[in-house]
């Protein structure tokens, strides 16, 4: 999804933004700019829901948005396109287009309807490869020879169909983890209780809240979080926090807010997210309640992983540290470029930053989302950085104020 593009007008608070995605992708700016609207259109335009859309879904589309609780209204001068591949989706004014002819092949796969599948691989309008429609032939085929009562091998071939067909559309499910995510560990093992109430929590929280629950219940191991120095116990009545150091225990309810943040996140990823994956994982505030360098040590972790992937990552944050930490390993890319990858200095590089990851610029897009509405590009090109001091200005701003004060102390 390296060439896809994101552009809205006049949408929310965001006025005009073209989003350019790469391998990784950072979205700055202050609160209430739109980081996070751009963000779950992201996942919203990676998902199978989309795919099941066709034009003229304009309702269905807005049902979309309020899974994400970004329902806002659409106005005459409002629009919203995302273009995947071959591919696009345009949004505006009670208007939804898209040039997806197949959504009706995937909901008869996805509703099990051989029947429908079978009329619609007769006809010309849908656009596969004649490698997909064979795939879907021979799988009609073993439908028809298999036993009705066999649901088991029913369910899987039709699971196969539409593993292949969402192959053909190079689209896999996101991973998006929200800055809501303490939630999940408060109620710990009463997650399920939360997610069938009446409560007014949005869909994208609800499903995060389930793939944490489905990590518990599989036969992963007991997560270890080692930059951390802990691990977790999925006990029967509590999640249970170890600290390696002297195997002390706290219940995951009781823990630090910082724990509290991190643990979900880890075992969503964990669980969801290998070497094999290339869906996109999108990561709201990764900083939240976490120690400067433990925000370094998480940022460098999610990053190993993304990088030894075909995923994609998308990072919303107010952090500079995480950002730096972009920066940083940015640099140690261009020196190991430059030096022709010398052996001696990918030993240093490793010394200094401790570990082998590096990060190619150009495969980094960097975003800010400004208060007047408009999301700019602020990669520089000629220093390779992905903007920083753009969001350090606190820093500098308080610099200031310290050396103004330490002029009058002298002054005097």
């Amino acid at each position: 999804m390296n060439n896809d593009r994101l552009i809205i007008k006049n949408f929310g608070p965001i006025k005009k933004a073209e989003i350019q995605i790469r391998k990784y992708n950072i979205f700055i700016g202050d609160t209430a700019c739109g980081k996070s609207i751009a963000a779950k259109l992201l996942s919203i335009f990676n998902s199978e829901e989309i795919l099941l859309l066709k034009t003229g879904d304009y309702n269905n589309f807005i049902t979309l948005l309020s899974k994400y609780n970004i329902d806002f209204p659409f106005h005459q001068d409002s629009s919203i396109t995302y273009i995947h591949d071959s591919y696009h989706w345009s949004i505006s004014y009670n208007s939804f287009e898209t040039n997806n002819v197949n959504h009706i092949l995937l909901k008869s796969i996805q509703d099990k309807n051989r029947e429908n599948i079978e009329e619609i691989l007769k006809q010309k309008v849908i656009a596969i490869s004649d490698k997909e429609r064979d795939i879907l032939k021979k799988s009609i085929w073993l439908l028809n020879h298999t036993k009705n009562d066999d649901h088991q091998i029913q369910s899987a071939v039709f699971q196969f169909m539409k593993d292949a067909l969402l192959f053909g559309y190079n689209i896999k499910n996101p991973i998006y983890i929200p800055a809501e995510r303490i939630l999940i560990s408060m109620f710990s093992n009463n997650i399920f209780s939360l997610l069938e109430a009446n409560l007014n929590i949005p869909e994208c929280i609800k499903r995060f809240g389930s793939q944490y629950e489905k990590a518990k219940r599989s036969k992963m191991p007991n997560p270890k979080i080692d930059f951390m120095n802990i691990k977790v116990s999925f006990e029967e009545n509590d999640d249970v926090v170890v600290f390696s150091g002297d195997n002390e225990t706290v219940k995951l309810t009781q823990a630090s807010s910082g724990i509290q943040s991190i643990i979900p996140l880890w075992v969503v990823i964990e669980n969801n997210f290998t070497s094999a994956n290339d869906n996109i994982l999108i990561v709201e505030e990764p900083e939240l309640n976490l120690y400067p360098t433990k925000q370094v040590k998480l940022m460098e972790s999610i990053l190993s992983k993304v990088e030894e992937s075909l995923g994609t990552l998308v990072v919303t944050t107010h952090s500079p540290y995480i950002l730096s930490v972009f920066d940083n390993l940015i640099l140690a890319n261009e020196i190991l470029k430059k030096s022709l990858y010398d052996e001696t200095i990918k030993e240093k590089i490793k010394q200094i930053i401790k570990t082998d990851l590096t990060i190619n610029f150009d495969h980094v897009s960097s975003y800010l989302f400004q208060n007047n509405g408009d999301v700019i590009d602020i990669r520089d090109e000629d220093l390779k950085i992905v903007g920083a001091e753009q969001i350090d200005q606190a820093s500098n701003y308080l610099s200031d104020i310290f050396e103004d004060l330490c002029n009058i102390d002298t002054y005097e």
